[in-house]
């Protein structure tokens, strides 16, 4: 592992894990986790303190990105203490606003945590929920919730291992932490705050679609 990301999600990280694939960077993604029950389970214990990482959990794998790997970035650093850390952000006005898009989409999966194969995600949904205060969805809470995880991630990461990145910044400065020429086509541009993609991958990944909330 080279490289933590440790931003929440709704925070370019779409963006960013097709510009780290493309850079030749295999990136561990909340996709991928949400789409194996196993490694799900397990990566929502070790944020909950059940479990720990091992090396093997991160084969084949250069970065990570996304949840619920972005609460466990004390744990990565741990495991892999060479690897830098990108604390990847966005406007918290806007972060709010797209999270609160999200969540209306995500509110299937809520009503429907009955179901033993929405069990982990709800359980990453829990989480989210619990890191912003408690409670039902509150913009003017989140934004505070969204800032203290930031300066979380900043008291936890040696100031030398740290870089704190927009992607509207593009290439540059992911490229240069990385130490890898910078790409000649445009920096990929995903979900900036549309639900659609999630909408496609909520089907894909578990067969629940928007009808399901009028059930």
């Amino acid at each position: 592992m080279q490289l933590i990301v440790a931003g929440l999600g709704r925070s370019g990280t779409t963006s960013l894990f097709n510009a780290l694939e493309q850079l030749g960077f295999k990136t561990m993604s909340q996709d991928y986790i949400f789409a194996n029950s196993t490694v799900h389970a397990h990566m929502n214990g070790v944020v909950r303190g059940r479990e720990t990482f091992v090396e093997q959990d991160f084969e084949g794998f250069q970065a990570s990105v996304g949840w619920p790997m972005c609460w466990a970035v004390k744990e990565q650093m741990e495991l892999f203490p060479e690897a830098k850390v990108l604390l990847n952000y966005r406007d918290t006005d806007a972060w709010v606003d797209s999270v609160s898009r999200a969540l209306k989409t995500l509110s299937i999966v809520r009503k429907l945590r009955f179901m033993s194969k929405l069990k982990h995600i709800n359980e990453t949904l829990d989480m989210l929920f619990e890191r912003m205060g408690g409670g039902k969805f509150e913009p003017e809470r989140w934004k505070r919730g969204y800032e203290e995880h930031k300066d979380q991630i900043r008291s936890i990461v040696p100031a030398d291992k740290l870089t704190e990145y927009d992607v509207t910044e593009g290439w540059e400065p992911l490229c240069n932490l990385l130490g890898v020429p910078v790409p000649d086509t445009p920096f990929p541009r995903e979900n900036v705050g549309g639900v659609e993609s999630l909408k496609e991958k909520l089907s894909s990944l578990f067969g629940i679609g928007d009808t399901q909330t009028h059930n």
